[in-house]
């Protein structure tokens, strides 16, 4: 009987995380979609946007499986963006991954920090995560399935 009882839990738990939620998920107020940058747009004019706010639309690949305290985005081929945030600020889910998400926030500045993040990735194309101070968030819908690594 308690091994059943594990076993529903399990299944109830993966099920939960997986359609966690049907409707957007907003941090803050929702990101502001009047300040939508194209990703193409992002790198030439990277200075700005650590000053003015900005708001960036990519997908989840990664969240912090301890706390939720940041996540990844992909916002282009190539370039990814870590979105950070203190912890308790706010707490992005497990089940936001493969899902569309727009983050309103500053980049940080373009530093050594930011250049030694430059890597190459499994398919040998330049992959650059650039760090991002998130003011509001909104998580939408499931955009594609990703592999929980």
């Amino acid at each position: 009987m308690m091994k059943d009882t594990i076993k529903l839990t399990a299944l109830s738990l993966a099920v939960f995380s997986r359609f966690s939620f049907s409707s957007p998920l907003e941090f803050a107020g929702g990101a502001d979609m009047s300040k939508l940058v194209e990703a193409e747009h992002i790198l030439p004019n990277l200075n700005d946007y650590t000053t003015n706010l900005v708001t960036v639309k990519g997908v989840v690949t990664h969240v912090c499986r301890k706390l939720g305290c940041w996540m990844t985005l992909r916002v282009a081929n190539g370039l990814d963006v870590n979105i950070e945030v203190e912890q308790g600020d706010m707490v992005f889910p497990l089940a936001a991954i493969g899902r569309e998400a727009h983050v309103t926030g500053r980049f940080e500045a373009l530093n050594q920090r930011a250049l030694a993040c430059v890597s190459k990735a499994d398919d040998e194309t330049a992959l650059m995560r650039l760090g991002f101070n998130p003011t509001a968030v909104t998580i939408s819908h499931l955009v594609q399935q990703v592999k929980h690594s």
